[in-house]
């Protein structure tokens, strides 16, 4: 198979992803005069994690609760984080928040109010209802009014492209080559880049994720130089229902096969402790032991809730529920990653020029994710990384010479255009997930991951023999390798961290372990070879 003659196209600021950050960041760099191109693989402000979300944004900012403030918002994270949080980060998203949201507002966001006044729920974890929401309580509340006013803004939107490497320069971001599935393929020249692509939750058998959260920025920045952390903190959640917020603010209860009430059990019942970690890993352990509906279901039960109460809740379940229905199906899924690139407060990445923002970075979650703390992360760094990659851009340097860098990009494309071993794309990704969801899950032992590990090594040998027949055959093996990548950096960071913290939880490593692991694992290539170290976790503000 034959690749086209690539387009050049030359611009000040590079945004890659249409989500949160990603419009975000193309909004705020649009403010400062310079020519922002907007890329996504999907349509954009659709087909990504925040598109698909419930529009939940967490601001600790006292509107509902006088009480509550973004001191207490920060404690909360960096505490449901497990002391792995940079705190740093965390000072700035909960500071940063309120302003964001009526700055959204302002951008034709429409979020749900009683009157004036905002309405804000309570989510596990949290101390307060900090959790403000789009008006339909669905991500495109956010998205399209985003994508919207930026198209009004004249910014350039390019949807349906495959970003498959950064062009980088004397440590400088200078632009990136892309695909997409008609053929087309691209050479994007800019003075900065802002990576906001998402996530990797498609690596798992069962996930809540949008299909294009494939892991493909942390593969860009870590090829660029940049180093990756947190990369075993990987979030489950409950599918079905909100089952979050049913239990946490109304009082609904989950049972296992013998009616017991897992939260009880567990010692979940106050909401506080209710986090999504500790809730994930109870069912699958209640799943383990056999005490499951079919080997992979509990049931929410809502019968506590009063029928009144019941009633204007209804929003949260699928249309067409029966009036009467009060128990639910609920199993697992991976729902988001706290790991990827390293960045400062200034979206900084150590590599010039280029910027992250979003779920594809690591440092403001640490073990374990807060409801609505993905979007507020996404928001507030999204916006200073469009600042700042404006306020770079706006130098107008010469454009470094790409050619060398491309030419070696292209050679790499060509060489997996024209594989004809035999072995099937589609094949390799389902054992993956598969293995992923078994061995890497929810809960880990040393014997699963080393089997993991080995097993991804295999399949990795597997691809180098894949069959491409068509461009979207191309798009889907880049993608895979993206995952085979992925996935071994999280099983050999779940493998070295030996105990248990947040959203990683290792049977042979039960307990949480201060005294050892008060540090962060971090990953980066040298000399062509992928290497992990220990730093010190920051606990500037607050420690254990």
């Amino acid at each position: 198979m034959d690749l086209q003659t690539p387009q050049t196209i030359e611009t000040d600021v590079l945004v890659l992803g249409s989500g949160a950050a990603g419009l975000r960041a193309a909004i705020e760099a649009r403010k400062f005069g310079v020519k922002v191109l907007l890329i996504s693989k999907s349509a954009i402000g659709l087909g990504n994690n925040t598109a698909i979300s419930g529009s939940g944004l967490a601001a600790g900012t006292g509107w509902r609760v006088p009480d509550d403030s973004p001191d207490l918002h920060f404690k909360d994270t960096v505490i449901g984080g497990r002391y792995m949080s940079n705190q740093r980060l965390v000072e700035v998203m909960t500071r940063e928040i309120g302003d964001e949201v009526l700055e959204l507002e302002s951008f034709g966001v429409r979020f749900r109010k009683r009157g004036e006044i905002f309405h804000m729920a309570l989510m596990a974890g949290h101390s307060h209802p900090r959790n403000v929401f789009g008006d339909k309580a669905i991500g495109t509340d956010l998205t399209l009014p985003l994508r919207d006013y930026a198209i009004a803004k004249g910014i350039t939107q390019k949807s349906g492209v495959l970003i498959t490497g950064l062009l980088i320069t004397d440590n400088e971001a200078a632009g990136a080559v892309g695909l997409d599935e008609a053929g087309g393929l691209y050479i994007f020249r800019t003075q900065s880049i802002v990576l906001a692509s998402g996530g990797a939750g498609q690596i798992y058998l069962r996930t809540s994720n949008a299909g294009g959260s494939t892991g493909d920025g942390t593969i860009l920045a870590l090829e660029a130089g940049v180093p990756l952390v947190d990369m075993e903190f990987v979030q489950f959640s409950m599918s079905g229902p909100n089952t979050e917020m049913f239990c946490a603010r109304e009082g609904a209860v989950i049972r296992n096969a013998p009616g017991e009430n897992i939260l009880e059990k567990y010692g979940l019942s106050d909401p506080v402790l209710m986090t999504r970690d500790a809730v994930s890993k109870a069912i699958m352990l209640e799943i383990l032991a056999g005490r499951s509906h079919g080997g992979e279901t509990l049931t929410l039960d809502t019968t506590p809730i009063s029928a009144e109460r019941f009633e204007k809740m209804r929003v949260l379940l699928p249309k067409n529920t029966p009036t009467d229905k009060r128990h639910f199906p609920i199993g697992l899924y991976s729902h988001f990653f706290m790991g990827g690139v390293k960045i400062n407060e200034e979206t900084e990445t150590g590599v010039d020029r280029l910027y992250a923002a979003g779920e594809v970075c690591g440092g403001v979650n640490g073990a374990n994710r807060l409801g609505g703390n993905a979007l507020a992360e996404s928001f507030v760094f999204g916006k200073i990384a469009g600042r700042k990659a404006a306020q770079r851009a706006r130098s107008k340097r010469s454009l470094p010479e790409t050619a060398k860098e491309a030419s070696r990009e292209l050679s790499r494309l060509t060489v997996l255009a024209s594989s004809t071993g035999g072995e099937g794309i589609k094949e390799i990704q389902r054992l993956l997930r598969t293995i992923m969801w078994h061995k890497a899950g929810i809960i880990r032992n040393k014997e699963g991951l080393q089997t993991a590990l080995d097993e991804i090594k295999t399949l990795t040998a597997r691809f180098k023999s894949i069959t491409v027949k068509n461009f979207k055959d191309l798009s889907d093996a880049l993608k895979l390798e993206n995952m085979l990548r992925v996935s071994d950096m999280v099983a050999r960071s779940a493998l070295l961290r030996t105990e248990s913290r947040g959203a990683h939880y290792r049977s042979d490593y039960p307990e949480e372990n201060n005294s050892l692991w008060l540090k962060n694992i971090e990953i980066y290539k040298k000399d062509g070879s992928l290497l992990l170290r220990t730093v010190p976790s920051d606990l500037s503000r607050i420690a254990p």
